[in-house]
Protein backbone atom coordinates (compact mmCIF):
# COMPACT_ATOMS: atom_id res chain seq x y z
CA UNK A 1 0.00 0.00 0.00
CA UNK A 2 1.10 3.36 -1.08
CA UNK A 3 1.90 5.82 2.00
CA UNK A 4 -0.45 6.24 4.38
CA UNK A 5 -3.68 7.69 2.59
CA UNK A 6 -5.34 10.76 4.16
CA UNK A 7 -8.95 10.18 5.08
CA UNK A 8 -10.24 13.86 4.44
CA UNK A 9 -9.78 13.26 0.82
CA UNK A 10 -12.39 11.33 0.69
CA UNK A 11 -15.06 13.46 2.28
CA UNK A 12 -17.86 15.25 0.32
CA UNK A 13 -17.88 18.89 1.10
CA UNK A 14 -20.97 19.87 3.35
CA UNK A 15 -24.10 21.39 1.21
CA UNK A 16 -25.47 24.37 2.92
CA UNK A 17 -29.39 24.90 1.99
CA UNK A 18 -28.62 28.68 1.49
CA UNK A 19 -26.06 28.08 -1.34
CA UNK A 20 -26.91 29.13 -5.07
CA UNK A 21 -29.03 26.31 -6.75
CA UNK A 22 -29.02 25.56 -10.19
CA UNK A 23 -31.92 23.47 -11.15
CA UNK A 24 -30.79 23.60 -15.00
CA UNK A 25 -27.25 22.67 -14.18
CA UNK A 26 -28.43 19.66 -11.43
CA UNK A 27 -30.64 18.60 -14.28
CA UNK A 28 -28.23 17.51 -16.32
CA UNK A 29 -25.91 16.46 -14.21
CA UNK A 30 -28.80 13.31 -12.82
CA UNK A 31 -29.55 13.09 -17.00
CA UNK A 32 -25.78 11.72 -16.76
CA UNK A 33 -27.24 8.58 -14.74
CA UNK A 34 -30.04 8.21 -16.73
CA UNK A 35 -28.43 8.03 -20.08
CA UNK A 36 -25.47 6.15 -18.60
CA UNK A 37 -22.65 8.37 -19.05
CA UNK A 38 -19.22 7.70 -18.81
CA UNK A 39 -18.02 10.85 -18.07
CA UNK A 40 -19.30 14.16 -17.00
CA UNK A 41 -16.81 16.88 -16.72
CA UNK A 42 -17.12 19.94 -14.88
CA UNK A 43 -14.63 22.72 -15.72
CA UNK A 44 -14.23 26.51 -15.03
CA UNK A 45 -12.09 28.71 -12.80
CA UNK A 46 -11.40 28.81 -9.27
CA UNK A 47 -15.00 30.60 -7.41
CA UNK A 48 -17.20 29.78 -10.34
CA UNK A 49 -18.86 26.80 -7.95
CA UNK A 50 -17.81 23.97 -9.70
CA UNK A 51 -17.66 22.13 -6.25
CA UNK A 52 -21.22 23.29 -4.99
CA UNK A 53 -23.16 22.31 -8.15
CA UNK A 54 -21.36 18.94 -7.92
CA UNK A 55 -21.97 18.56 -4.42
CA UNK A 56 -25.66 19.77 -4.40
CA UNK A 57 -25.88 17.01 -7.32
CA UNK A 58 -24.27 14.47 -4.60
CA UNK A 59 -26.74 15.26 -2.12
CA UNK A 60 -29.95 15.01 -4.38
CA UNK A 61 -29.35 11.83 -5.53
CA UNK A 62 -31.14 8.82 -4.91
CA UNK A 63 -29.87 6.44 -2.01
CA UNK A 64 -29.63 3.54 -4.44
CA UNK A 65 -26.88 5.59 -6.32
CA UNK A 66 -23.43 5.15 -4.38
CA UNK A 67 -21.34 7.90 -4.51
CA UNK A 68 -17.49 8.58 -3.21
CA UNK A 69 -15.45 11.63 -3.45
CA UNK A 70 -11.82 12.29 -3.87
CA UNK A 71 -10.10 15.39 -3.67
CA UNK A 72 -7.22 15.20 -5.79
CA UNK A 73 -3.89 17.27 -5.62
CA UNK A 74 -0.15 17.43 -7.35
CA UNK A 75 1.21 15.00 -5.27
CA UNK A 76 -1.12 12.27 -6.63
CA UNK A 77 0.86 12.32 -10.09
CA UNK A 78 2.41 9.55 -8.48
CA UNK A 79 0.39 6.84 -10.39
CA UNK A 80 0.81 4.05 -7.24
CA UNK A 81 -0.34 6.92 -4.76
CA UNK A 82 -3.17 7.58 -7.45
CA UNK A 83 -3.97 4.46 -7.54
CA UNK A 84 -3.83 3.75 -4.31
CA UNK A 85 -6.93 5.97 -4.00
CA UNK A 86 -8.40 5.46 -6.73
CA UNK A 87 -8.73 1.55 -5.47
CA UNK A 88 -9.65 2.99 -2.21
CA UNK A 89 -12.26 5.61 -3.64
CA UNK A 90 -14.08 1.87 -5.51
CA UNK A 91 -14.02 -0.26 -2.33
CA UNK A 92 -15.95 2.25 -0.74
CA UNK A 93 -18.62 2.18 -4.20
CA UNK A 94 -19.44 -1.00 -3.60
CA UNK A 95 -17.83 -2.39 -0.46
CA UNK A 96 -15.42 -4.91 -2.25
CA UNK A 97 -12.46 -6.65 -1.06
CA UNK A 98 -9.43 -5.12 -3.16
CA UNK A 99 -6.95 -5.04 -0.48
CA UNK A 100 -5.35 -8.25 -3.40
CA UNK A 101 -5.01 -4.86 -5.45
CA UNK A 102 -3.58 -2.27 -2.71
CA UNK A 103 -1.20 -5.49 -1.89
CA UNK A 104 0.51 -5.07 -5.57
CA UNK A 105 0.71 -1.18 -4.98
CA UNK A 106 3.59 -2.23 -2.51
CA UNK A 107 5.88 -4.35 -5.29
CA UNK A 108 9.09 -2.92 -5.42
CA UNK A 109 7.89 -3.14 -9.29
CA UNK A 110 4.75 -2.12 -10.51
CA UNK A 111 2.91 -4.14 -12.39
CA UNK A 112 1.10 -3.32 -15.56
CA UNK A 113 -1.43 -0.45 -14.95
CA UNK A 114 -4.04 -2.04 -17.36
CA UNK A 115 -3.77 -4.79 -14.72
CA UNK A 116 -4.48 -3.45 -11.96
CA UNK A 117 -7.65 -1.23 -13.36
CA UNK A 118 -8.91 -4.53 -14.78
CA UNK A 119 -9.08 -6.16 -11.25
CA UNK A 120 -10.84 -2.85 -10.34
CA UNK A 121 -13.39 -3.35 -13.32
CA UNK A 122 -14.30 -6.59 -12.66
CA UNK A 123 -15.01 -5.99 -9.50
CA UNK A 124 -17.56 -3.48 -10.46
CA UNK A 125 -19.54 -6.04 -12.68
CA UNK A 126 -21.23 -7.33 -9.73
CA UNK A 127 -22.41 -3.41 -8.62
CA UNK A 128 -25.83 -3.13 -7.82
CA UNK A 129 -27.22 0.03 -9.20
CA UNK A 130 -25.29 2.69 -10.20
CA UNK A 131 -21.93 4.76 -8.85
CA UNK A 132 -20.67 8.35 -8.93
CA UNK A 133 -17.14 8.69 -8.55
CA UNK A 134 -16.42 12.63 -8.48
CA UNK A 135 -12.42 13.63 -8.89
CA UNK A 136 -12.32 16.97 -7.80
CA UNK A 137 -9.21 19.40 -8.16
CA UNK A 138 -8.53 16.93 -11.82
CA UNK A 139 -6.63 19.72 -13.12
CA UNK A 140 -4.03 19.19 -10.74
CA UNK A 141 -3.11 15.87 -12.48
CA UNK A 142 -0.48 16.21 -15.66
CA UNK A 143 1.11 12.73 -15.88
CA UNK A 144 0.13 11.28 -18.85
CA UNK A 145 0.12 8.20 -16.99
CA UNK A 146 -2.72 8.64 -15.14
CA UNK A 147 -4.53 10.20 -18.37
CA UNK A 148 -4.10 6.82 -19.99
CA UNK A 149 -5.15 5.13 -17.11
CA UNK A 150 -8.08 6.90 -16.61
CA UNK A 151 -9.09 6.67 -20.13
CA UNK A 152 -8.16 2.74 -20.03
CA UNK A 153 -10.69 2.87 -17.37
CA UNK A 154 -13.45 4.33 -18.92
CA UNK A 155 -13.28 3.08 -22.01
CA UNK A 156 -13.16 -0.92 -20.24
CA UNK A 157 -15.66 -0.61 -17.52
CA UNK A 158 -19.70 -1.97 -18.01
CA UNK A 159 -21.33 -0.76 -15.38
CA UNK A 160 -23.08 2.57 -15.47
CA UNK A 161 -20.69 4.66 -12.87
CA UNK A 162 -20.88 7.98 -13.87
CA UNK A 163 -17.67 9.61 -13.70
CA UNK A 164 -17.46 13.46 -12.67
CA UNK A 165 -14.39 15.47 -12.86
CA UNK A 166 -14.18 18.80 -11.11
CA UNK A 167 -12.09 20.71 -13.12
CA UNK A 168 -10.36 23.91 -13.74
CA UNK A 169 -10.20 25.26 -17.42
CA UNK A 170 -6.79 25.34 -18.20
CA UNK A 171 -5.89 21.40 -17.34
CA UNK A 172 -9.31 20.01 -19.38
CA UNK A 173 -7.83 19.97 -22.80
CA UNK A 174 -5.49 16.99 -20.89
CA UNK A 175 -8.50 14.99 -20.81
CA UNK A 176 -10.86 16.77 -23.24
CA UNK A 177 -8.73 15.67 -26.34
CA UNK A 178 -8.50 11.78 -25.57
CA UNK A 179 -11.89 11.59 -24.57
CA UNK A 180 -14.04 13.55 -26.75
CA UNK A 181 -15.56 10.48 -29.18
CA UNK A 182 -16.55 8.91 -26.19
CA UNK A 183 -20.07 10.01 -24.38
CA UNK A 184 -19.30 12.92 -22.15
CA UNK A 185 -21.27 15.61 -20.83
CA UNK A 186 -19.20 19.19 -20.33
CA UNK A 187 -20.43 21.92 -18.43
CA UNK A 188 -18.10 24.77 -19.28
CA UNK A 189 -17.55 28.26 -16.82
CA UNK A 190 -19.95 30.38 -19.02
CA UNK A 191 -22.73 28.03 -17.91
CA UNK A 192 -21.69 27.99 -14.63
CA UNK A 193 -21.41 31.54 -14.31
CA UNK A 194 -25.12 31.87 -15.33
CA UNK A 195 -26.67 32.26 -11.67
CA UNK A 196 -29.91 31.11 -13.41
CA UNK A 197 -28.82 27.87 -14.82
Amino acid sequence: MPDLLLETKFHIPPWRSNDVTRPRLLNQLLAGLVEHRKLTLVSAPAGYGKTTLVTSWLHSITEETQSVWLALEKSDNDPVRFLGYLVTAVQRVGDYELDNILGLLDLPQLPPIQNILDEVINSLTSLEGQAVLVLDDYHAITNPIIYEALEYFLDNREKAAEFGKNAREFAVKNMTDRVRAKRIEQIYYSVLSDNKA
